[in-house]
């Protein structure tokens, strides 16, 4: 793990390189999607969640337990779509104007502006995990889209930034992850890894066109799963 934390500062330079060339290729600037809805969501997540995002939730509430959702790489504007308890969102840059920090400040929702691929980021989310008495998220979701440029095809980064997420949910909590920085072989692959360890798990492979449907993986975590996910293949 200390090698990862080693290499992250070259591997934050190649994956810059790595998006802008791939944006340049597109003739795209930025990011195609801030605040997306809920439903662009669901819409990237239709292949591997059982019902829907927003139904999962519904069921949590109805049987008494806490909807606690961290957002990765978003602005958190999703997070004002859902009937939650609390969230949080990671960004590289908190847009938000004053009107909307208040709102989200009485709907229980905090962003912070961090970097997924450094230490201090993940030790933040942690942090206020331990300031909500909770032990962990209830769903979490990553779904950058052409965010996604930034993470470098690396398997030990992209194990890195997996596991870390899958530490930080609750028993009972679900994980969805878009993967565009997998070849399908490989998250295929991991997949049946997955299963084979005892973890429910589900993925979606690219499809041919459309920015929402860039593959997608789906992890469940029970009472009697692994506390670290397997390695990748």
């Amino acid at each position: 793990m200390s090698e990862i934390y080693r290499d992250l500062r070259e591997a934050r330079r190649i994956a810059q390189e790595q998006g802008e060339r791939e944006r340049n290729s597109r003739q795209r600037t930025g990011w195609d999607y801030y605040n997306s809805s809920i439903q662009s969501y669901e819409d990237s997540f239709r292949d591997v969640v059982p019902t829907s995002i927003q139904d999962s939730i519904k069921h949590r509430k109805a049987q008494g337990l806490p909807n606690i959702v961290l957002d990765l790489m978003s602005p958190g504007g999703t997070l004002r779509d859902l009937d939650i308890d609390s969230g949080f969102a990671v960004t590289l840059g908190d847009r938000r104007s004053d009107t909307i920090k208040k709102a989200d400040e009485r709907k229980g929702i905090d962003v912070i502006e961090a970097d997924i691929l450094t230490k201090r980021c993940w030790k933040e989310i942690r942090e206020w995990l331990d300031e909500k008495h909770v032990k962990g998220f209830s769903l979490i979701l990553c779904r950058p889209l052409m965010g996604a440029t930034i993470i470098p095809k690396d398997l030990d980064l992209a194990y890195f930034l997996l596991n870390q997420a899958w530490m930080l949910l609750d028993t009972g909590g679900m994980f969805l992850t878009e993967t565009r920085y997998f070849e399908d072989n490989v998250i295929g692959e991991y997949t049946q890894i997955l299963v084979s360890n005892g973890i429910d798990s589900k993925m979606s492979p690219r499809a041919e066109s459309g920015e929402l449907h860039q593959g997608a993986l789906r992890l469940l975590k029970s009472s009697t799963s692994p506390d670290i996910l397997p390695k990748l293949p």
